[in-house]
């Protein structure tokens, strides 16, 4: 009888000991590879082409007639080269000539509200066609966009109806993996006027929900925040747009 539960202590020992080590290969596996696509997922920020440089600039003029509502925490200015081509594919040199003209000038129509600064990674808007767009097709971001109509960018913060609306979509699932696809099928994403582009209107209040992978620093967390933005100005296919971060997770 000594005999069998000495032999069956042994059992036990060895059953948790490998899965232990079990456990632990796991892990390792997935620490690995995590740290494998984290290497895979590059910072990106485009160098624009000098004759823009100058159109995207904040004028002092310009500063100090928005440092009222920019005086607040986690706020910014910046200006998007409007892309008169949008992502076309194929040019026609006869009725695309001035796409041939400003193609490098899509450079500035993309721009990272985490990087503060002219790229299409983490959260970041698009503007082509007086259109104002977020990308949803990513291995590393999932965004949404509302419009808040005409509306003052101080008045909006983690409170608001909206923004608390926003905040509650379920943008990923429990294994972290970004279910776009559902979201915009919804019909609460249909009768809450969600959508991943809207017309850019002048004085209108936009909500940016962002859930994207932040690879930058030693671990990689997925981060979820939102951010309102206003068009200022639509002027000679250049917008200027304040914005301001209203939370984030």
């Amino acid at each position: 009888m000594k005999y069998c539960w000495k032999k069956i202590s042994i059992c036990l020992i060895w059953i948790i000991l490998f899965g232990s080590i079990s456990l632990f290969g796991q892990d390792y596996e997935l620490t690995w590879t995590l740290s494998r696509w984290r290497v895979n997922l590059p910072v990106s920020i485009v160098t624009l082409p000098e004759n823009l440089l100058h159109r995207l600039l904040i004028t002092n003029s310009e500063a100090t007639r928005l440092k009222p509502l920019l005086s607040e925490k986690d706020t910014g200015i910046f200006k998007l080269w409007n892309d008169i081509c949008g992502e076309i594919k194929i040019i026609d040199a006869e009725k695309d000539k001035d796409c041939l003209e400003y193609s490098d000038y899509a450079l500035g129509s993309k721009y990272s509200f985490e990087l503060k600064s002219y790229s299409d990674v983490y959260s970041n808007i698009f503007l082509s066609k007086n259109t104002l767009s977020v990308q949803s097709n990513s291995q590393q971001t999932s965004q949404i966009l509302m419009d808040l109509g005409k509306r003052e960018i101080k008045e909006i913060n983690k409170k608001t109806k909206e923004v608390v609306e926003l905040s509650k979509i379920k943008m990923v699932d429990r294994y972290g993996v970004f279910q776009m696809n559902k979201i915009l099928d919804s019909d609460a994403i249909k009768s809450k006027q969600i959508s991943l582009s809207y017309p850019a209107k002048l004085e209108h209040i936009f909500l940016l929900r962002s859930v994207f992978w932040d690879n930058r620093g030693k671990f990689i967390w997925q981060r979820d925040t939102v951010y309102v933005l206003k068009i200022m100005a639509l002027e000679n296919n250049v917008a200027t747009i304040i914005w301001k971060k209203v939370s984030s997770k």
